[in-house]
């Protein structure tokens, strides 16, 4: 019995020291080098693109980052100016039509008109701005009453021109003034509306070559003149001034 013991013993130090052997040789440390060689190649290959994304988002970050302080620069330089101009800049305080002028409710040609100025009037100043329809001038009709008006319709100093035009407008103006009209002879057919608008619902129809009643005018805030006249059925109603002649 000891000596099969002893046998089995020396059967197994001997296996091991043959395994032992095959492991360490130099075929076996080959293939294990190569096996950790294949796996860093791998993990490098996994890694490459990863770090070309990485650096193409560095360059793109890097350039938005320039295109911010490009545009901070801008923006600085931008209320530099600005700043300059309107401490070089004085707003003009006065300032006069040179044309029988609209004053709209808005800078823009589109607003309706809320007055109407004859050449050579004087209009507060009250702001300005500048748009791609050119310069504007916010002024003051009233204390209630603030209107816009396009730089082409107006001077900053007052013109003589302006003003003897002015003089003979209202001297026109006071001669018409003496002679009161009494009479509206209607030139071509023409609705009669209960106001002095097209949006007013009609009430008489007037042939042309007919006579009526004239009673006053108006000018609405579309800068449209209407006439108020009554017909020989004592129909009163509005009619727009170039359907007809006062007399």
């Amino acid at each position: 019995m000891k000596r099969t013991k002893k046998i089995f013993v020396a059967g197994a130090l001997v296996l091991g020291m043959a395994s032992g052997a095959l492991l360490f040789t130099p075929k076996g440390i080959s293939a294990s080098g190569n096996v950790v060689l294949a796996s860093v190649d791998w993990v490098t290959s996994q890694l490459n693109p990863m770090n070309s994304k990485i650096a193409d988002l560095e360059k793109k970050i890097a350039s938005q980052q320039q295109d911010l302080s490009n545009l901070r620069a801008q923006i600085n330089t931008m209320a530099s100016n600005a700043q300059v101009q309107g401490q070089g800049q004085q707003l003009q305080s006065v300032v006069y039509t040179t044309k029988t002028a609209a004053i709209r409710s808005g800078a823009n040609v589109h607003y309706k008109i809320i007055a109407t100025k004859t050449v050579g009037s004087s209009l507060k100043v009250i702001d300005s701005v500048t748009l791609s329809t050119g310069l504007w001038y916010r002024v003051e009709l009233s204390s209630t009453l603030k209107g816009w008006i396009a730089a082409t319709d107006i001077s900053l100093v007052k013109n003589s021109s302006a003003n003897a035009n002015a003089s003979d407008t209202k001297i026109s103006v006071t001669s018409q003034a003496s002679v009161t009209p009494k009479q509206v002879i209607i030139t071509k057919s023409v609705t009669l509306r209960k106001g002095a608008s097209d949006s007013y619902p009609a009430n008489a129809t007037i042939q042309a070559g007919k006579s009526v009643m004239y009673l006053q005018t108006f000018v609405n805030s579309k800068g449209e003149t209407w006439l108020n006249v009554e017909t020989a059925t004592h129909v009163r109603g509005w009619m727009l001034s170039g359907f007809g002649e006062v007399k």
